[in-house]
């Protein structure tokens, strides 16, 4: 599957993995926040949040939050009943961030 990430109609990036990527994301991102003494949920949360507001990526970061992005967009429900599982689109104050998704 590949998923292509934009913020308010700019591309950010493609992710490509399969179930086996996802896994490795959500021990990635379980141990960050515990290393951060946050929730996964906190983290997610933080990093999508940090993306709306400033278009994009912090520039000071390692590089760290578009794994941290990926995991919070596929923990999240889709509510569309034609696509069921996790998260497909998220909109908050007029800016949003939209994946699409493609098998490979």
């Amino acid at each position: 599957m590949t998923i292509n990430v934009s913020v308010n109609g700019n591309k950010l990036f493609d992710w490509t993995g399969d179930a086996e990527d996802a896994g490795k994301l959500d021990e990635v991102v379980r141990e960050v926040a515990r290393n951060n003494g946050v929730t996964p949920e906190q983290l997610g949360y933080s990093t999508v949040h940090y993306v709306l507001k400033h278009g994009g990526f912090n520039p000071q970061s390692d590089g760290g939050e578009m794994p941290i992005l990926v995991w919070a967009l596929l923990s999240r429900p889709t509510e569309h009943p034609d696509h069921p599982g996790f998260f497909a689109t998220t909109s908050r104050r007029g800016t949003s961030i939209s994946t699409s998704a493609a098998t490979t």
